[in-house]
């Protein structure tokens, strides 16, 4: 009984002891949301927020109404550029943009694949913060994406993550 005791104690203790970092990590994705927020104004750029993700439609083709929107199900072919966001794109972290790294001598793009990406909306094959602003896009979009740390995977500084994303294709 003893025994038991302590070890509600103990599990006790742990979770009070982790709380402040719980409310840092709040805080931080708030930092990270107003930084969002005052960049998309600072450029006057129109936006939307679903399910946390900020997305910007920067560019569609003048033939848009005659083409078929992303729906979960369909596959879409994609050029993306990722870049560490703190109130401004940083650095960039991941691409498939080859003429976006010519001269970089820091990245490591062994493995990095310079093909368009090509996946599956549903199957869960890229983050879900990125899946999200992906469905209604059309062949020719152009967008700005941007994630909160919570929402992508921790980026150094535990920043929030700006996304380029230009679909090349959607097939149904």
């Amino acid at each position: 009984m003893k025994r038991r005791v302590l070890g509600i104690m103990i599990v006790a203790l742990l979770a009070m002891a982790m709380l402040p970092s719980c409310q840092g990590d709040d805080e931080n994705v708030e930092k990270q949301e107003r930084l969002i927020g005052l960049y998309l104004e600072k450029y006057e750029l129109p936006y939307t927020v679903e399910q946390g993700v900020y997305k910007s439609l920067v560019h569609r083709v003048a033939n848009a109404d005659e083409l078929p929107a992303a729906q979960l199900g369909d596959s879409l072919v994609f050029r993306f550029a990722g870049y560490v966001f703190n109130g401004a794109p940083t650095y960039l972290f991941y691409t498939n943009n080859r003429y976006l790294i010519e001269g970089d001598t820091i990245l490591n793009t062994e493995y990095w694949s310079f093909e368009p990406k090509r996946i599956k909306l549903g199957d869960g094959s890229i983050i879900k913060g990125l899946e999200i602003p992906l469905l209604n896009s059309k062949a020719g979009d152009s967008l700005l994406v941007f994630l909160t740390s919570e929402l992508g995977f921790v980026v150094p500084e535990n920043s929030a993550m700006m996304y380029v994303l230009n679909v090349d294709e959607v097939i149904k």
